[in-house]
């Protein structure tokens, strides 16, 4: 199989089982909103998760970055001893990492629940505080989880790394759909931690050919030492930085009226929808090819495949933001109007969903470039773009709270990664030599002006309705419809325009050459 074709199965699956994975996300939170409401035991259970959780993304982001790459070199220069070793040492050091942060954070839980949610009242700190000690057990076996996904991603053992999160994602919503109204938001919380026991099972005996205790000798250990260092130090830098975003949006949004941090949440989940079926799966798919072409004597830079993984990226992103700005309201209501969420709770999602949408391309486009820029060893590249971008957000968002509210917090995001994106595609274009082509951008003008062509369809098509059913079968009916009609008007209009990446595409489905 020609290495494009492997990139292209690799991307198939994993949007897959992304698809499943990200529709059992959403009927989870869809539940929760049925259940609860846009509630402030459902801002409790945010909040309390936000400490856990950024321990979590940023040791686990970084380390299913990094093991990659180190991974194969691992391999290479070790045997199969090599990944063992390394993945020893990754458990030892997710567990003690989460076992001195327990013991400073314990302590001071209650004082941290103060700042980083002052709008809270004394019942909801308490509340808060107990949910943030139960969620840290939860979290190590999310962060285990990630970092043990980069050790099957490494071997593009993709099928298997995705299934093992899609039993997450239904075990999940299934205990939370059991446990949520009996328990209440603890029923949430238990609910989630079942799902991480059953990946790590999962993931466990993917890799159980690693699970020994021999390793490389004293000299091969220093290395790893070494190269793990040179990998994590500045992935762990972009991730900290990132994870400002989401302690800043949530302590500005509790300050405002009770439910804002749950809307801002449930906007969150509908953006993750095309991010997880397209932007994501291309990142992942394409950093091990990348990351392997790089690595051997005879290959070539990253910089000439910017254009074949960037450009496809904005073919399908642009799509998927015109989605969400045009049928903002409508997407909201057909997920989660049921039960406790009232048509106010949809008009103040679908306008954080709209401002989200409209950054959606560098949101997307950015974890592209991420990938683009790690496979040509340059971890320092996303970290610097990304620690520019949290200084664009905290003023961006404290003016635009005060102004918008949360749809102000969305739109400081789009703007921000909008700033992170452009920054990281100079720096990749810098480093590689990389010489602007005209071609390049004419492409990308053309998926412009078939966007629009997209959104005028979609306003013609819901003016021929006379009118929308918003919740239930027929608004689900309808929604897609729209969105069916939308996306066949946008290929239609790039093909009208020439678009060279939708002529790739046919002749690739046609011939299945490189």
């Amino acid at each position: 199989m020609s290495r494009i074709s492997g990139i292209a199965g690799a991307t198939a699956v994993l949007a897959i089982c992304a698809l499943l994975g990200k529709v059992a996300s959403v009927a989870q939170e869809g539940a929760i909103a049925s259940a609860l409401g846009a509630s402030r035991s459902v801002d409790a259970l945010l909040t309390a998760r936000l400490m856990p959780s950024f321990l979590a993304g940023a040791l686990g982001s970084t380390l299913a970055i990094a093991v990659i790459p180190l991974s194969q070199r691992a391999l290479r220069e070790g045997g199969s001893r090599g990944p063992a070793v390394l993945l020893k040492r990754v458990l030892l050091a997710v567990v003690g990492c989460f076992a001195i942060a327990f013991v400073c954070i314990a302590p001071a839980s209650e004082a941290l629940t103060r700042i980083v949610a002052p709008g809270y009242s004394a019942n909801e700190i308490t509340l808060a505080t107990s949910l943030m000690l139960w969620s840290f057990p939860i979290s190590l076996l999310e962060c285990i989880g990630l970092a043990l996904i980069g050790f099957l991603q490494a071997e593009r053992r993709f099928g298997e790394a995705a299934t093992a999160s899609l039993a997450n994602a239904t075990t999940s919503i299934a205990m939370v759909v059991l446990l949520v109204k009996p328990m209440g938001i603890w029923g949430v919380l238990l609910g989630c931690g079942v799902g991480s026991a059953i990946q790590i099972l999962i993931l466990i005996i993917c890799l159980r050919k690693y699970l020994y205790l021999n390793g490389l000798n004293d000299q091969g250990s220093f290395e790893w030492r070494s190269g793990m260092l040179q990998w994590v130090f500045p992935i762990l830098i972009g991730t900290v930085a990132a994870n400002v975003v989401p302690f800043t949006e949530r302590g500005l949004a509790s300050a405002l009226q009770p439910g804002s941090i749950a809307i801002l949440n449930w906007a969150q989940k509908i953006l993750n929808l095309p991010l997880g079926l397209l932007a994501l799966p291309m990142a992942t798919a394409v950093y091990p090819y990348l990351a392997e072409t790089a690595a051997r004597a005879d290959g070539v830079a990253a910089g000439g495949r910017v254009r074949n993984s960037a450009v496809p990226g904005w073919f399908l992103l642009v799509p998927a933001s015109v989605g969400l700005i045009v049928m903002k309201n409508e997407i909201v209501a057909a997920v989660f109007m049921h039960g406790a969420f009232s048509a106010s709770d949809v008009l103040r999602t679908g306008s954080a969903v709209g401002y989200f949408g409209s950054g959606l391309v560098f949101i997307g486009g950015f974890m592209v470039l991420s990938r683009i820029s790690y496979s040509a060893h340059d971890p320092w590249g996303p970290s610097i773009a990304t620690v520019i971008a949290s200084l664009v957000y905290i003023p961006t968002a404290i003016n635009l709270r005060y102004q918008m509210g949360v749809p102000g917090l969305a739109l400081a995001y789009s703007l921000s990664m909008a700033v992170a994106c452009i920054a990281l595609g100079i720096r990749i274009g810098v480093k590689g030599r990389e010489k602007f082509r005209f071609r390049d951008a004419s492409e990308f003008v053309r998926i412009v002006l078939a966007g629009g062509a997209m959104a005028c369809c979609i306003w013609l098509f819901r003016v021929s309705l006379g009118g929308f059913h918003w919740a239930g079968l027929n608004g689900i009916l309808e929604l897609s419809a729209v969105l069916l009609t939308g996306s066949l008007a946008y290929v239609i209009a790039c093909g009208l325009l020439g678009s060279e990446t939708l002529r790739y595409a046919f002749g690739y489905l046609r011939g299945g050459s490189d």
